[in-house]
């Protein structure tokens, strides 16, 4: 690819993250009030002509035709740190455009000079690496987040920092970095929320009160706070989790029946892959439906983990599989463990660690379990906190505390063993230290 093509690439790849994310209904400004522009000119005094700018956003009052703020994306796709006469370039670009509230926004496929990033800093810039597919490793287990909101914010600044900084980095299920206004995250709705309106909001403001299903024509990266925010918001919307019971997938299919016109199909013949290996799962965008293999026991957990996966493949990949040729068997659950992410391609990486991270999110809401989480060391008399909320290594009556709580939790959500531990690892709360198999039958989708 020359190097037209290539920066064009980027600036697509910007301008559809950017403009999903708005329409998202996540953000501050109602999208009925934003228009997205590629390459439109805007008057320059100093000029006495036209600045063309790869992306601008034009934001409106209601019922104003003038808009009341732009933001002005530079793009930039280069193979070494964006030098700093490319920001003080960008920085002239917007001081030359005419009218109020012109704010930028600097995004990188590489990371910045620091000279770069000292001045985008002083002047207010906001700066966005998006990461290559070679630079990101898609692995579940490597990357849990924690329990606590001010640690979690912690540990994304400094992964955000780095990533901005670094040559070498390798981001752990993450491949978008932002920095504005002395914030560091990965989750760029805090920046762009930030850029827009910082401690107001504006009048016209409205976060829409339903979810709304984004159907993008690519692959946008979420990290794992908006995944577990998409899994609530399902569940809250369509009244699927109420006080101890497991989450009713039942009413979660009512719901996105009647607001998306999804289909389902819960016993569906399904056959097998070319590997000659069971398919118990798809989602075919084209006709608008999911369809869940007949071997499956009705409201099992194996039955509910698939159908939560395939529910969020819907979410997340919809549009993308409208847009592009996407195997629709490549729900190759049976084959492969959210323990050890070992996909031949990066793209099934990213579809799959998306897919799979909502369906735990889904069917464990962070919330829900942190309570019985709470309620269950209580009646185990659990006081030591030095090593871990639950702590697990081959002493038997650490034994016994992780097999008491996995069995209650395995219980209260209706999921596996497997799906208790893995939802319990990323929330931090379990420190598994054995160092043999002491444990439960970890089958991915089985009730033991």
């Amino acid at each position: 690819m020359n190097t037209v093509k290539k920066g064009d690439a980027f600036e697509d790849e910007v301008f559809e993250l950017i403009k999903n994310y708005i329409n998202s209904g996540s953000f501050w400004l109602n999208p009925k009030f934003c228009k997205f522009y590629k390459k439109k000119k805007y008057y320059s005094h100093k000029r006495s002509g036209y600045i063309v700018v790869d992306i601008s956003i034009e934001c409106f009052l209601d019922g104003k035709s003038e808009y009341s703020q732009l933001i002005v994306i530079e793009c930039k796709d280069y193979k070494s740190k964006v030098p700093v006469d490319d920001v003080e370039e960008f920085e002239s670009k917007l001081h030359q455009i005419s009218g109020v509230n012109v704010k930028g926004i600097f995004a990188s496929r590489t990371p910045f000079q620091s000279g770069a990033f000292n001045v985008a800093k002083n002047i207010g810039m906001a700066l966005i690496r998006i990461l290559p597919d070679e630079q990101i490793d898609w692995v579940l287990q490597r990357n849990p987040i924690s329990s606590k909101f001010s640690e979690r914010t912690k540990e994304d600044k400094v992964t955000s920092k780095t990533a901005l900084n670094d040559d070498g980095f390798i981001g752990k299920s993450q491949n978008l970095f932002c920095y504005y206004n002395d914030i560091y995250s990965s989750f760029f709705i805090n920046v762009l929320n930030e850029i827009v309106c910082g401690d107001k909001k504006p009048s016209h403001a409205t976060i829409p009160s339903k979810y709304k299903i984004i159907r993008s024509k690519t692959l946008n990266h979420l990290s794992l706070d908006e995944i577990d925010a998409r899994g609530l918001q399902l569940t809250i919307d369509s009244g699927a989790k109420k006080n101890k019971e497991p989450v009713d997938l039942y009413k979660i299919i009512s719901y996105m029946t009647e607001s998306t016109g999804l289909t389902f199909d819960l016993a569906s013949e399904l056959g097998t892959d070319e590997n000659y290996t069971s398919v118990i799962g798809s989602m075919d965008s084209k006709n608008n439906i999911i369809k869940i293999s007949s071997s499956l026991e009705l409201n099992s957990p194996r039955w509910r983990f698939t159908l939560a996966h395939e529910i969020g493949h819907y979410i997340f990949h919809h549009g993308y599989m409208l847009k592009n040729t996407i195997d629709e068997h490549i729900d190759i659950i049976d084959n492969y463990s959210i323990l050890d992410f070992k996909l031949s391609s990066n793209l099934y990486r990213k579809l799959e660690w998306q897919a799979n991270m909502f369906a735990n999110s889904l069917l464990m809401p962070r919330y829900d379990v942190i309570n019985s989480m709470a309620e269950l060391i209580k009646q185990l008399d659990i006081h030591n906190f030095n090593n871990g909320i639950i702590y697990v290594d081959n002493q038997h009556c650490n034994i016994h505390n992780y097999n008491y709580i996995i069995t209650k939790l395995k219980k209260e959500f209706n999921v596996s063993a497997t799906i208790v531990e893995i939802r319990l690892k990323q929330l931090r709360v379990l420190n598994d230290m054995r160092t043999q198999a002491v444990k439960f039958n970890l089958d991915l989708f089985g009730g033991k």
